[in-house]
């Protein structure tokens, strides 16, 4: 079944997430690969020092904090 009107918070909310997902893979393919495998990423990768990690809805995410942000 097909609702109209407008947007509710959680169909926006999965909407964001989706797209975020889908965005990372276009950027980070290897990277997102390779943390859904091994759980880290080459040290070669230029996201390597932000200490990169995959949360539980599958998005890469950045440990730490920002030195001199």
């Amino acid at each position: 079944m097909v609702e109209c009107g407008p947007l509710k918070a959680h169909e926006l909310k999965t909407a964001k997430l989706i797209w975020m997902r889908s965005e990372q893979r276009v950027y980070f393919s290897q990277e997102v690969e390779a943390l859904s495998r091994s759980g880290q990423v080459l040290a070669s990768s230029r996201v390597a020092a932000l200490r990169p990690y995959l949360d539980a809805q599958g998005l890469m995410r950045v440990g730490g904090r920002l030195r001199r942000a």
